[in-house]
């Protein structure tokens, strides 16, 4: 049996804990792995403003510097694999083996990129 993770939204760059919360079940022991929070409508409002807020900033970021933050983002993501794919199965019902020795990967693959690419349409 292990130990239930409690998540946060992240929100404007601050951690928010809403009052309600939502269990994740593995679908194949009936265990709650974690908890989940349920965004208020207060919360998503604050969500959406805040995105519109640093859209014009983010957006006026060359290219080169937008991909080293998504690059950052893809390392993390790889990095957390296994983690992240153990915790899709289980919350799918599915079989661990199916994701980690073959099956269907939900991970982009890695496509290296140089930077005078990122303007070219093939890119």
């Amino acid at each position: 049996m292990s130990i239930a993770k409690a998540h946060r939204l992240l929100v404007d760059g601050k951690w928010i804990e809403e009052k309600e919360t939502m269990p994740v079940i593995d679908k194949y022991t009936g265990e709650t792995i974690g908890t989940v929070p349920v965004a208020s409508r207060e919360t998503v409002g604050k969500a959406i403003a805040a995105a519109h807020e640093a859209f014009p900033s983010y957006s006026r970021l060359p290219a080169h510097r937008r991909f080293r933050i998504l690059e950052k983002a893809s390392r993390l993501l790889a990095a957390n694999q296994e983690e992240i794919a153990a915790t899709i199965c289980r919350e799918a019902g599915r079989e661990w083996t199916h994701l980690s020795r073959g099956g269907p990967s939900y991970m982009p693959h890695k496509r290296n990129c140089q930077i005078h690419e990122l303007y070219m349409p093939r890119c």
